[in-house]
């Protein structure tokens, strides 16, 4: 799927306060029945049924880097604001209570968030983790446009894969979104 997530500040430093997201897309993927739980659950079974253990030996888990994060920040209790195209409001905009922007709690889908992090996180263990562009980037633009602090940004992500699920990714290796 395509990425869901947008700069709630652009430029700004330091963290969002809050997961800007183009849609609910990402929040329903997490749900006990969403295609990134459905995802884990069947990796999960595969590698506990016959042969899952030469199964696990012969997979690598590909992550995006950019996913974890967000799912992460979701997992604090980060509020989540849904954008559903009015863009941003300018302070003290009256047209804002107009708009079709959704502010989700803090805390809401942080469980959700949660249980898919710990199923990952168990899938990784121990195995092959491998991670992909960051948030889908298309290398061969990335590299087009010449800029090292974009390179960097789409695939220096290994901290961000050890932080979330407390696994090394395979050193030196990106796998691209594409396969």
């Amino acid at each position: 799927a395509a990425p869901t997530r947008v700069a709630h500040i652009p430029g700004a430093d330091g963290p969002d306060p809050v997961v800007a997201l183009t849609d609910d897309s990402l929040l329903r993927d997490l749900a006990p029945d969403g295609r990134l739980s459905e995802l884990v659950r069947a990796a999960g079974e595969a590698f506990s049924g016959p042969a899952g253990a030469d199964l696990r030996r012969a997979t690598c888990l590909a992550v995006d880097p950019d996913l974890l994060a967000t799912v992460s920040e979701v997992a604090d209790g980060r509020p989540v604001v849904i954008d559903r195209g009015s863009g941003p409001a300018a302070p003290g905009d009256e047209a804002r209570a107009e708009r079709d922007d959704e502010v989700t709690p803090a805390g809401d889908g942080a469980g959700d968030a949660g249980r898919w992090l710990g199923e990952l996180r168990a899938l990784a263990e121990g195995g092959c983790v491998v991670t992909l562009p960051a948030a889908q980037s298309d290398l061969d633009a990335v590299g087009r446009v010449g800029d090292a602090t974009l390179t960097a940004t789409a695939l220096d992500r290994a901290g961000t894969v050890r932080r979330v699920l407390g696994v090394d990714p395979v050193p030196d290796l990106v796998v691209p979104a594409s396969g």
